[in-house]
């Protein structure tokens, strides 16, 4: 793999771009390339560094940033809490009722526009 540039750029060349599979995706280059062998068990146990995960931000209306993250199962379980509470405290709306168990009412309308914080 020497010289390490040179590999690292014929590497990034095999790999398909948006490849959820980087792992996998090393083996099999270093494979073909070189023919060195690297089993999934040797995978195991290996995390990425910072600087190579994707740093996620979630941000508002006004572009600020609600949470960020490497980890989009953590940012996930942390903002679905946050989430319920606001879709729980919005006005309810006029088409909602709770307790149906007959269609005792008129059609459905195609749409429903609601909203929320000046925006519809």
């Amino acid at each position: 793999l020497v010289p390490i540039p040179d590999a690292a750029t014929d590497c990034e060349k095999a790999i398909k771009t948006g490849s959820r599979e980087l792992k996998k995706d090393l083996s099999a280059y270093l494979f073909r390339s070189k023919g060195i062998m690297i089993s999934d068990d040797a995978w195991s146990g290996v995390e990425y560094p910072d600087h190579l995960r994707v740093n996620i931000r979630v941000i508002d209306d006004n572009s600020n940033i609600i949470k960020q993250g490497r980890d989009l199962s953590l940012l996930q379980k942390d903002l679905k809490s946050k989430l319920e509470m606001k879709f729980r405290d919005l006005p309810e709306q006029d088409i909602e009722r709770e307790g149906i168990d007959t269609w005792d009412f008129d059609d459905l309308p195609e749409s429903c526009d609601v909203k929320i914080n000046n925006s519809t």
